[in-house]
């Protein structure tokens, strides 16, 4: 009896195996992180069962695996499948099993292949600042994202682990896209916010400082500068809240100081790119004995009145020719119209320089000859133009 019972369950075993078929090919067999893409499954005869629930599964390991988004059964041996790939799956090989009501149908290892494909990330928060009290629309924009992949997206503006901006709705336009309402508290702390979203496909992405919450209604939030490559200029981007850059009919005037309208020269920017109500660039070229230190930074115009934002650019050291001595490295005039004067220290006499454009090309070589050296800029185009020398490099600007 005992040996009857054993024969019939080896028998059940074999008819089992028999019974799970082959998946004798996949194409395409390999596919990128983030991407979505259709595949076609073939299998041996009666692989597949036609109208029933099917479901593909692609694993790596014990903790690795995705499953196909939407699947048809063509036929017993042919059935299609939209695979959506997550951007955080391993790369590598992938087994891939089809399974119905009677379990595991078909099976293959190691017959997909992940790649490696672009990775979704938070590039912009649009308006990326407001007041206390305030509430208004803010436009999330990212690369790569599967915002909109049928899955519920979440977002949060924090500080720290416990101050964050209540996020009212959330309304995905598109892969790449999230309009969110959001109110600024009137207790908010004040500073810079971290973004972060969620989804089932992209996971958790973060931009970090995305939004600045600050205390009033009109003022200048940030400062960042742009081109710092010299002492003698700058370019800066500013930022404001509730500001009117640009207001028709009136004039935005921007300037850099230490000690407001005092005996220290100004720095008034010689351009202003309004680029929106709230954004403006400006460049400044410090006039000659201007000290090195902190300037605050001033925007006036007949909307916004006068704001300033202390402590806003720091310069290092003075600009021009103060005194005659060993130790200084300047030139002037700067900027340069034909000629450029070179005053050097004595122990660089005799080596030599290299005038080098902002494409990184050297367009002028030469030799410190004296004290002080003359430079032909004449036939240079205008623009900013660096100057190496003594292992040291300088900026100046041909007019």
């Amino acid at each position: 009896m005992k040996t009857l019972l054993l024969t019939l369950s080896m028998a059940m075993t074999a008819l089992a195996v028999t019974a799970q078929g082959t998946i004798t090919s996949i194409t395409p067999n390999s596919g990128a992180q983030n991407t979505q893409l259709t595949v076609q499954i073939s299998g041996t005869t009666g692989s597949f069962s036609p109208g029933s629930s099917t479901y593909i599964n692609f694993v790596q390991g014990s903790y690795s695996y995705f499953t196909a988004y939407t699947t048809s059964v063509q036929s017993s041996t042919s059935l299609s499948a939209v695979v959506n790939i997550p951007a955080s799956a391993p790369t590598g090989l992938y087994d891939v099993s089809v399974s119905d009501y009677n379990g595991t149908a078909a099976f293959a290892q190691a017959a997909f292949t992940v790649l490696a494909g672009q990775i979704p990330h938070i590039v912009s928060v649009d308006t990326n600042y407001a007041a206390i009290g305030t509430t208004l629309d803010v436009t999330i924009s990212g690369v790569a994202t599967n915002f909109d992949q049928g899955t519920t997206t979440y977002i949060s503006f924090s500080q720290g682990s416990s101050s964050y901006i209540p996020v009212n709705s959330v309304n995905v336009l598109d892969a790449h896209t999230i309009l969110a309402n959001i109110s600024v508290q009137s207790n908010q702390s004040m500073g810079f916010y971290d973004l972060t979203t969620y989804d089932d496909w992209d996971g958790y992405l973060t931009l970090p400082n995305a939004f600045v919450v600050t205390d009033t209604a009109a003022g200048i939030v940030v400062v960042n500068p742009i081109d710092t490559t010299g002492n003698d200029s700058t370019t800066l981007r500013i930022i404001g809240s509730g500001t009117s850059f640009g207001y028709p009919g009136s004039t935005t005037v921007v300037w850099l100081g230490q000690t407001h309208r005092s005996s220290v020269p100004n720095a008034l920017a010689s351009s202003v790119n309004i680029i929106n109500a709230n954004t403006l660039e400006a460049t400044f070229q410090f006039p000659a004995g201007s000290p090195g230190g902190w300037y605050d930074l001033y925007v006036l115009n007949s909307i916004d009145g006068e704001l300033t934002k202390q402590h806003a650019y720091y310069k290092d050291g003075a600009t021009g020719i103060k005194e005659n001595t060993d130790d200084m490295i300047v030139l002037y005039p700067n900027p340069a119209h034909n000629q450029l004067n070179l005053y050097v220290k004595n122990t660089m006499i005799n080596s030599d320089y290299d005038v080098i454009d902002l494409t990184g090309r050297v367009v002028m070589t030469g030799t410190l000859t004296a004290k002080v050296t003359p430079v032909s800029t004449g036939g240079l185009s205008s623009g900013v133009y660096l100057l190496r020398m003594g292992g040291q490099t300088y900026k100046f600007v041909k007019e």
